[in-house]
């Protein structure tokens, strides 16, 4: 049975209906709202109005229960009976209550620990910064799977940030993956197109022509990329997430009824993963932002400052111009800034002025500047915007930390009177119960807590032979390993004060084993480019000297070219998961298509892969090298470095796009 209801407040016609009846389910919890009062001016000035954990329905928040519901400009933007949510797939079983969840699955509990600012279980006319964090359980095989969820939101911004700490508990062995998303109604309004972007940061997009209005998340500066990212019909990736599969990446240009959907890939490891990403909210058309790449930096370290420009529409926009103006203090660095808007850039002292850009339809361009400071507190926001042409200010707050250097502490003068000396902390005793899990190119070692001597405070764990270390206050940690090599390993803990105490060791029983290779090239987000820019071509027997981050310290890396996989090398990397190392283009390699790949494990031990397609040509003649270099071929051939970038800057554009089709409206759609 369908209801018909409409909003006294807005004057929009919204469909709702009974509750569902499998998942939807509170908990006990409530819903939670922040800035209260917001969502309701048509020209967005007082901000976002969040429902987390919302009641189905009722007091003017249409949302299917227990899903989240956001309020903008007088209208909402997750829709129906599904909504939208955070889920978490353990090992092929589903937990969450909206989106894809929303056709039975449900988490074990949702508690609310506790809210700051404007924020409140019902819907007073409050506006202002808000905070909120939900804890969601979920118990398979007797095991508690935790998601702490930390809402930030800071007024009157159009978007607002989701921190996630996930703890995977001891003894699992499922893999784990968190997927955020669900059916999308942008302005109130269930029919539009996708927009996918890849820099400053990825983003999906749903938006709606009809209501002038968009929704998307986007990853954070400094969090781990998505591992997944689709815009596309709504309920497209819900069988991929109920079965705990890749959603990959891929938006629908096409006309459709909307959604969107996230993914982390958490692995089966026990411990602790923390991701951050952002949602937000928008009219059509063209939006300038700003942000800067990270929250806190060193004094006179620099640190990236981003101003983009989305066109959301499906006309290419030129004549764009402004001029961004840095807080005072702030000045511009030294170093590369890039643009892809065209146009003339001008950074110099405090501002940034950009005259004659374009942007492309259904696109962003993206101005990145290196900016430095004293130590402070930095804060961006609309006013830093001037001259701003062909464009909206979309510009939110934003703040940055500039730490000051650590000034040495003197020791006080001694007392006249000779005071008592306090008795020495106490040491730890050994850690017990020590134990090594070798992986591929990484080892977990695990101990328990001293039984003796004073507690410990935190652990430092090394390795012999090799450089592999780390320093944690848990019980467990990853470190990389060396393919074919057994390590041993010494867990000393240390009490108040920093007082070492009594060290154990472990040894590994079998050695690390190397990365799986597939028979296949997979899918990846994380691209290779030269130091020419994009390089889609090579020719047999050409050097190339292949370079990647992301992955874990002291770990193997290799390197293989696809179709046939081929092993081209293997290379261990450094203290920040670097490396460099010279390959070779098979002589023989068949004409063709292929995929040059380098697979190893990322900082939590998963893996963790950079990809790069290439056309292979036909060999030109070439001289043998007299002097024991690598062979090359062509004219004037130099060695090619290739960087792979997995941070996740690359080229702006669309992602794949996928074919329209029909799709059956599901039952449970309204």
């Amino acid at each position: 049975m369908l209801v018909v209801a409409l909003l006294a407040t807005s004057g929009v016609v919204v469909a709702t209906a009974p509750p569902a009846q499998a998942a939807g389910d509170q908990h006990g919890a409530g819903q939670v709202v922040l800035n209260p009062g917001g969502g309701t001016a048509s020209d967005g000035r007082d901000g976002l109005r969040i429902v987390l954990n919302a009641s189905a329905h009722r007091m003017g928040v249409p949302a299917p229960a227990a899903s989240d519901q956001i309020w903008f400009a007088n209208s909402v933007q997750y829709c129906c009976l599904t909504g939208a949510g955070p889920h978490l797939n353990v090992g092929g079983t589903l937990f969450g209550e909206s989106g894809a969840s929303g056709g039975g699955s449900s988490w074990t509990s949702v508690t609310v620990v506790g809210t700051s600012g404007a924020a409140a279980k019902g819907l007073p006319s409050t506006t202002g910064d808000a905070t909120a964090h939900l804890r969601y359980t979920a118990v398979k095989n007797g095991r508690t799977y935790t998601v702490d969820r930390r809402v930030a939101y800071t007024f009157p911004n159009h978007f607002f940030r989701d921190t996630y700490t996930f703890t995977i508990p001891a003894g699992n062995t499922d893999p784990v993956r968190f997927y955020s998303g669900g059916d999308t109604s942008p302005g109130s309004g269930t029919e539009g197109f996708g927009v996918g972007l890849t820099s400053p940061v990825r983003s999906v997009i749903s938006v709606n022509p009809g209501s002038g209005k968009l929704v998307g998340q986007r990853e954070v500066p400094g969090s781990k990329p998505f591992d997944g990212a689709t815009s596309g019909p709504f309920d497209s990736p819900y069988d991929t997430v109920a079965e705990g599969g890749n959603v990959g990446f891929a938006v629908a240009a096409s006309e459709h009824d909307t959604g969107f959907m996230t993914q982390w890939n958490l692995g089966s490891r026990p411990g602790t993963r923390v991701r951050a990403q952002e949602t937000f909210v928008g009219f059509q058309g063209t939006s300038m932002s700003a942000a800067f790449r990270a929250s806190e930096v060193a004094a006179g370290a620099p640190v990236l400052l981003d101003l983009s420009v989305l066109n959301s529409t499906r006309t290419e926009v030129s004549g764009l111009g402004y001029t961004f103006t840095l807080p005072a203090g702030m000045e511009i660095a030294g170093g590369e800034r890039t643009s892809n808007c065209g146009g003339s850039l001008s950074p110099n002292g405090r501002t940034v002025t950009l005259t004659g850009g374009r942007v492309p339809l259904a696109d962003n361009c993206v101005v990145s500047v290196p900016v430095s400071a004293p130590a402070g507190t930095y804060t961006i926001g609309r006013s830093a915007v001037s001259g701003l042409a062909v464009a909206t200010n979309g510009v939110g707050s934003a703040t940055l930390t500039v730490t000051a250097p650590s000034t040495p502490v003197l020791p006080p003068a001694p007392p006249t009177t000779p005071a008592p000396e306090a008795p020495a902390p106490s040491a730890p005793g050994a850690p017990t119960g020590l134990t090594t899990a070798p992986e591929r190119s990484a080892v977990l070692v695990s101990w328990r807590a001293p039984a003796t001597g004073s507690p410990a405070e935190r652990y430092r764990v090394t390795a012999d032979p090799g450089s592999a270390s780390c320093d944690t206050t848990g019980l467990s940690c990853v470190l990389g390993g060396v393919a074919g090599t057994s390590y041993t390993y010494t867990v000393t803990p240390y009490g108040a004060g920093g007082v070492a105490g009594t060290p154990a060791t472990v040894r590994t029983s079998v050695a690390v084993e190397a990365p799986q290779i597939p028979e296949s090239a997979p899918e990846t987000p994380l691209t290779l480019t030269t130091d020419r820019g994009p390089i889609t071509k090579a020719s047999p027997g050409e050097a190339i000297t292949v370079i990647g981050d992301g992955f874990l310290p002291f770990s193997t890396v290799t390197i293989v070219i696809h179709s046939t996989p081929t092993t081209l090398g293997q290379v261990t990397t450094d203290a920040d998961g670097t490396f460099s190392q010279a390959v070779v283009v098979p002589p023989g390699l068949e004409v063709g298509e292929h995929s040059l790949v380098a697979y190893g494990v990322d900082p939590d031990g998963e893996p963790h892969l950079l990809r790069m397609d290439v056309t292979v040509a036909a060999a030109e003649a070439s001289a043998e090298p007299a002097d024991g270099s690598l062979p090359m071929t062509g004219q004037n051939v130099q060695p090619v470095t290739y960087v792979a970038v997995a941070s996740g800057l690359l080229a702006v554009g669309f992602l794949l796009i996928l074919g329209g089709r029909t799709r059956r409206r599901p039952e449970h759609r309204l």
